[in-house]
């Protein structure tokens, strides 16, 4: 097996070393890194947060160090086709966070993400527990989530931790809601989420510093080597905490607080260690990019509050590298217009998940092992046909491994998926644009003597428009249909508890969106806004059922139908006051027929998510080489939620206020960042009543040379 593996990934990197290379992460490369909080509308129905969003990205390369800027908002409208003829995806609804909405200290990649209209969290307890996300009331498993272009979910529950992502590296987090751009290599049921890494740019040096509640602790050094044609990144970062917050422990008695009782968290303390190199080169219109990282994080696993297991141990691994390239095949009549190019990457992602529970306090397994390997390689080529018509033809593969050692239990499975997919975007005189994104998979599973060639043969697409109306004002839609192959682990199984079920269908999902975009601006004013309505229909959901005494089974539950609307709009004034903010309603329901239970409302969707913002910025002060200080405040509100299929645990409704500031000073070379988090000290719970963190203080201190 190790044989197959060298050469598989021998062959990518030698195909990719015989073409000039450039680079796109996820199918699109980051710009430069702006901490100002934009929003703009262009070529794609999207909104941005710390950064203006407009679905896509260009492929600058660049990135710019850290730092405060104004409250900015970057209003661009693309009227006529760009030069280069880079075919672009503007229907989806999108949304972009980058610059200080993911710079605030002691901040995670739930916290960032909750904040997005449409996607909603899922956490375990602290900063280093299990935290997932989902798109319009899809489950974590139907959302595809990537890292540096690499798909995170796993292949044993198809979710993807976020906790494990470091926000601290990034360059921007793209969320696309409903429908996926046509360069994801999963359409997603719910939509995908791209989180972007920074890319190397210029000289200079870095160091952070970093503390907060709850025993957290925090060092970080990055460095930056290079030029226009060549750069390289180094960057390194601990993390650890104690992770020992009070919660209020009501003995399973939520309405008679007579029981109630004060208690602190046990074994919830971390230490993790992340590594991360970039590097890229440049030769004419050609550039090459190569991303690695590893991350190893050691970790008490509390468990459930109630139970409170006080010996039990995890240890978490994760090492992925990647490598793409681009570069053209073919040029028009303007020499500097690419017309054609060819783009192949080739990724590895490695994880480990170990758990040591000597007393048992988690189940019958005393000692779990589970490791997950997973290959990937494409070749992509993009031309433009004409100045009406770009198209897109693709082809990938993907090769993964799942293996799962237990006490007195041994798994072994893997997959092979073949892929084929086309896009064309097509312009319709000046104003409309229409995509269409179609692929077809061929899904090869086995375990042990059980080999299914193709056992899975699915077609997935979609179909978006966008007309725009007027300069500032423009609507776009789609309707697409997305697949969700059952995981190797619901498959053949994950232990002798959860068993596996070879049975499974497919999850299929229809989507339906559309939406609306404006703005407006003058000299001293600039407003934004995006409402999107959307219907997303759901067959042969995945769910768990007891099979026998102490064993759960998969099965295909039933079918969901989600319906909703997503509000997001927000005001600079001045270049001195911010605001902002993000609505979802949401109608989460079983329309499974010959249901047992009254209750149709689909567990853990909250009905109502809100997350309204303000900041202020005050100007320079050069007597204190004070460059700009800032002062924010934030809310997040989510509705009460159900935590089983019957309606008869309700997880109440919550809200968190926030505050922060920073301070740059020196040019905005040194930096100083705070954050109080859930400053009222409200009681939030998440995952099945799960306790999060009361009251918190971050305090960050970063310097760049």
């Amino acid at each position: 097996m190790a044989s197959r593996w060298l050469k598989a990934l021998t062959g990518g990197l030698v195909l990719l070393a015989g073409v000039c290379p450039s680079w796109r992460a996820s199918g699109e490369a980051g710009r430069a890194a702006e901490p100002a909080v934009r929003a703009s509308q262009t070529s794609g129905g999207g909104t941005e947060q710390g950064g203006a969003g407009d679905g896509t990205l260009d492929d600058s390369g660049e990135d710019d160090p850290p730092e405060d800027g104004p409250p900015v908002i970057d209003v661009v409208v693309q009227g006529t086709r760009p030069t280069a003829p880079r075919p672009t995806d503007p229907t989806p609804a999108s949304y972009v966070l980058r610059g200080r909405a993911l710079e605030l200290p002691g901040l995670t990649a739930a916290d960032a993400l909750a904040t997005v209209p449409g996607v909603q969290t899922t956490r375990s307890g602290g900063a280093a527990d299990l935290a997932t996300a989902s798109v319009r009331g899809a489950s974590s498993a139907q959302t595809p989530i990537y890292l540096a272009g690499l798909r995170l979910n796993d292949d044993l529950t198809g979710t993807a931790d976020v906790s494990a992502i470091p926000l601290w590296m990034l360059h921007r987090i793209e969320i696309y809601r409903g429908n996926a751009p046509s360069h994801a290599d999963r359409l997603g049921v719910g939509g995908a989420i791209f989180f972007e890494p920074r890319l190397p740019s210029g000289r200079r040096a870095g160091a952070a510093l970093g503390m907060g509640s709850f025993g957290e602790q925090e060092g970080r050094a990055a460095l930056m080597l290079g030029g226009p044609q060549a750069g390289a990144l180094v960057a390194l970062r601990h993390h650890a905490g104690a992770g020992d917050y009070a919660f209020v422990d009501d003995g399973g008695t939520r309405f008679d607080d007579s029981d109630d009782v004060l208690r602190r968290r046990v074994n919830a303390d971390y230490s993790e260690l992340d590594a991360w190199t970039v590097g890229r080169m440049t030769l004419g219109a050609s550039r090459l990019v190569m991303v690695a990282g590893a991350l190893s994080r050691s970790a008490g696993a509390p468990g459930l509050q109630l139970i409170g297991a006080r010996q039990t141990r995890s240890r978490r691994h994760r090492w992925l590298t990647g490598v793409s390239s681009e570069t053209p095949c073919g040029q028009g009549q303007d020499s500097e217009a690419m017309t054609c190019a060819i783009e192949l990457s080739s990724g590895l992602l490695v994880t480990r998940y170990g758990l040591r529970d000597p007393l048992g306090e988690l189940g019958p397994e005393r000692n779990v092992v589970l490791s997950g390997e997973r290959l990937t390689q494409r070749l992509r080529l993009k031309t433009s046909l004409n100045r009406w018509l770009d198209l897109n033809i693709g082809g990938s593969q993907e090769l993964g491994l799942l293996r799962i050692d237990a006490d007195e239990s041994s798994h072994r499975a893997r997959r092979h998926v073949l892929r084929s997919d086309i896009s064309a975007l097509g312009r319709v005189g000046e104003q409309v644009q229409i995509v269409g994104v179609g692929a077809l998979e061929c899904h090869s599973t086995a375990a042990g003597a059980v080999d299914q060639t193709c056992g899975v043969l699915e077609p997935v697409g979609r179909l978006g428009a966008r007309w725009q109306m007027l300069d500032s004002l423009s609507v776009h839609g789609n309707i697409g249909r997305a697949v969700r192959v059952p995981t190797l682990g619901e498959l053949y199984g994950i232990s002798s508890v959860v068993r596996g079920n070879s049975d499974l269908e497919v999850e299929q999902g229809l989507t339906v969106d559309l939406g609306v975009s404006a703005h407006w601006a003058n000299h001293s004013l600039a407003t934004y806004g995006q409402l999107v309505g959307f219907a997303r229909f759901t067959d042969e959901l995945i769910a768990y059922r007891r099979s026998s005494f102490g064993a759960i089974r998969p099965y295909n539950a039933g079918n969901a139908q989600v319906l909703g609307a997503e509000l997001a709009a927000g005001a600079t004034a001045w270049r001195v006051l911010h605001v902002g903010g993000a609505v979802t309603a949401l109608d989460p329901r079983d329309v499974t027929r010959g249901r047992t239970v009254v209750n149709d409302v689909l567990p853990f969707q909250s009905r109502l998510v809100a997350a309204p913002m303000l900041e202020v910025v005050a100007p320079s002060w050069p007597l204190l080489k004070l460059d700009r200080a800032t002062v924010g405040v934030r809310y997040r509100y989510r509705s009460s939620r159900f935590a089983d299929p019957a309606g008869l645990i309700v997880i109440q409704a919550d809200g968190q206020l926030d505050l922060d500031g920073s301070l740059s000073f020196l040019d905005r070379k040194i930096a100083l960042r705070w954050r109080l988090a859930n400053l009222m000290n409200q009681r939030t719970f998440d995952l099945v009543g799960y306790p999060l963190p009361g009251r918190a203080g971050h305090v960050m201190l970063e310097a760049w040379w």
